[in-house]
């Protein structure tokens, strides 16, 4: 039932669930997992926390919970122990490719690009079509300066989703980095067909243009 409401986005009404089910059986660890993210939908991130520690001191080799502690840890911008939790995943399991991403994005936030992007290669390699990979890796590149990797990481995003706007955004700011102003605004132009009020979009390219000396 708790499953159920929680599915519903019932997520009070699930805890109270799952309480009663962890008073029927303390050592039911699942119970407290799920009582764990029931908190976390309902942005209860420390409670969600306490829950997943409950269950990993039933079960230490429950790593669902530790993926979603991790999580938890990211939200509360706690990133050294959100790192902690990924960690231990890939130790047991090293082809987990979401804790390599997880891992990649709490490396880029902490300014550690090389970090990220070896994070983002490992989840790559597990998986060629992760799509959301390589914009990460291709974001951490254009942070390290590195602009001409970075277009060819977007391009890869792009095989697989063409019109995702925030990709083609990304591409025509590396190439506008890379002073490759013409193909900065087709990349903006076909952005703006997908979005044609993106503001942003809208700035990148006049500076594009200002840049190419193409004034309008």
């Amino acid at each position: 039932k708790g499953l159920a409401l929680t599915y519903g986005q019932k997520h009070s009404d699930a805890i109270s669930c799952f309480d009663k089910a962890i008073k029927i059986n303390p050592e039911f660890y699942d119970a407290y997992y799920q009582k764990g993210l029931a908190l976390t939908y309902g942005q209860k991130h420390s409670d969600a926390i306490s829950c997943f520690d409950a269950a990993l001191a039933i079960n230490p080799k429950f790593y669902d919970a530790y993926y979603h502690r991790g999580l938890a840890f990211c939200i509360m911008r706690k990133h050294d122990e959100a790192l902690l939790n990924f960690d231990i995943i890939l130790k047991n399991d090293p082809n987990n490719l979401d804790a390599y991403y997880q891992k990649g994005l709490v490396m880029s936030i902490l300014g550690k690009h090389s970090d990220a992007i070896s994070c983002f290669d490992k989840a790559i390699k597990i998986n060629p079509e992760f799509y959301d990979a390589y914009y990460q890796k291709g974001l951490a590149l254009t942070y390290g300066q590195k602009h001409s990797d970075a277009i060819s990481c977007f391009d890869a995003a792009l095989a697989i989703n063409p019109y995702d706007a925030s990709v083609l955004y990304q591409k025509g700011l590396a190439l506008t980095y890379g002073q490759k102003h013409s193909d900065a605004i087709t990349c903006f132009d076909a952005a703006l067909a997908i979005n044609p009020y993106d503001a942003g979009v809208l700035y990148q390219k006049g500076l594009a243009l200002t840049y190419g000396q193409k004034h309008s």
